[in-house]
């Protein structure tokens, strides 16, 4: 594996990933540069106000800790115990079909697209270190999952050891601390383009648009060169994209799209005509033929359960940026109707305390989706697996104040109020 498309590649990754910290900082009404770049602020920005305090403070102080001395001991701490579990590999299949399992919402997706496209016998569900899927999903696979490391040698975990440590090394003298933070993902990152190169697909299958994942199966396509006989990515839609997202992103670089754009798609699963235009103005690189598009209509994935029919139901469909804003909601509606309440955590990124401890159950099952009345959501793909069931949704924006509760709470009356008649 050449090294400097390697480090050239995780640059881009990181500054697509950094595109994205800095539009979540804007949401949360914080400042990029006072926080020093410190990753995935929606994460950690609404745990505590304490913890956002301390942050604050010692961003500086963590910043360049973490790049000229944590981030050398985190890669060394992540290779050891790679090294560790360690067994000789006796992993042989190579040439077939690579599904990305990152998460169980993935799986699905990209399980239902296999089995219409008849590939789903062969193939290999290629699992990063570091991601965990919940039982129902590794029930539901094709196949047993392998896990990245599990399919190199000795050898090749120690090449991508070195080419992790030179990449956060280059990272940080050529582009600076702020990007510097973003090599936490580079071990797991190493060791999946490593295993890609060792499996040789012909054809990768995700459901990743544009984070390292997607850019890792972009790479592997470009250091292998499959894109001359027509081998690439296929990549099928997992949620809703947003123009408002990428026209805010665009305020924030000066620039139109993510800094790296996926070049080898052969085969790209969209929900509509609107989505298109956004993956190929956002997302997509010019270079990718236009005609591979295939339009699917959002259908729902989701098995509904049953919840008590007692009382009306709500489901909020949470996110740690509105997570205030729902709160609020929650207290004007309990005040006003004896129902049940229901919270649904966003899947890549957990709840925090007082939501925990906020009068609703939370579900932090991948695989459970209650049967309720209505749902309160912000632009969420839930909204349209739920309308799939007829089941009407409020959405509000992901940034939502405290001054649009009343307007919520006001549908939500109107809906629960018809329902009684």
């Amino acid at each position: 594996m050449n090294f400097a498309k390697f480090y050239d590649v995780f640059a881009s990754s990181a500054r697509n990933q950094q595109v994205f910290d800095r539009y979540y900082y804007k949401l949360l009404g914080l400042n990029f540069s006072a926080f020093w770049g410190v990753p995935r602020p929606s994460k950690w920005a609404k745990r505590h106000f304490a913890l956002l305090s301390v942050m604050r403070i010692f961003a500086p102080i963590i910043s360049v800790l973490w790049c000229y001395f944590f981030a050398y001991l985190f890669i060394f701490a992540k290779f050891f115990f790679v090294f560790l579990k360690l067994r000789d590999v006796h992993f042989s299949e190579a040439g077939k079909t690579v599904a990305l399992a990152i998460c169980d919402r993935s799986c699905i997706v990209l399980s239902r697209e296999l089995k219409v496209s008849s590939l789903e016998r062969e193939v290999i569900w290629l699992v990063p270190d570091g991601v965990s899927l919940s039982a129902a999903t590794l029930k539901n696979l094709s196949s047993t999952p392998v896990l990245a490391s599990s399919v190199l040698s000795r050898s090749e975990i120690f090449e991508a050891f070195v080419f992790s440590l030179k990449a956060h090394a280059l990272l940080v003298s050529q582009l600076g601390t702020r990007l510097g933070m973003q090599s936490y993902i580079l071990p797991n990152w190493a060791i999946f383009n490593f295993s890609l190169v060792k499996l040789s697909p012909s054809l990768i299958a995700t459901a990743e648009h544009h984070d390292r994942w997607a850019v890792a199966a972009d790479f592997y396509c470009a250091e292998m060169d499959v894109g001359v006989s027509g081998a690439g990515i296929m990549l099928v839609q997992h949620g809703l994209e947003h123009a408002e997202t990428y026209r805010a992103i665009a305020d924030l670089t000066g620039n139109v799209g993510l800094p790296y754009r996926l070049k080898f798609v052969r085969q790209l699963y969209l929900y509509n005509l609107d989505q298109r235009i956004i993956f190929f103005d956002h997302i997509i690189s010019d270079l990718v033929d236009r005609q591979c598009v295939v339009l699917k209509r959002i259908s729902s994935s989701m098995l509904l359960s049953s919840v008590s029919a007692d009382r009306t139901s709500i489901l909020f469909v949470g996110h740690p940026i509105c997570e205030d804003f729902h709160m609020a909601v929650l207290a004007e509606l309990a005040g006003r109707y004896d129902l049940n309440f229901f919270y649904k955590p966003h899947p890549a990124a957990k709840e925090s305390a007082k939501v925990r401890d906020a009068d609703w159950e939370v579900i932090n099952d991948a695989s459970f989706f209650p049967a309720v009345n209505f749902i309160i959501s912000y632009p969420s793909t839930l909204v349209a697996e739920y309308d799939f069931y007829n089941i009407p949704a409020v959405v509000h924006a992901i940034d939502a104040s405290n001054a649009e509760v009343k307007q919520v709470v006001n549908s939500i009356q109107v809906m629960v109020d018809s329902a009684a008649v």
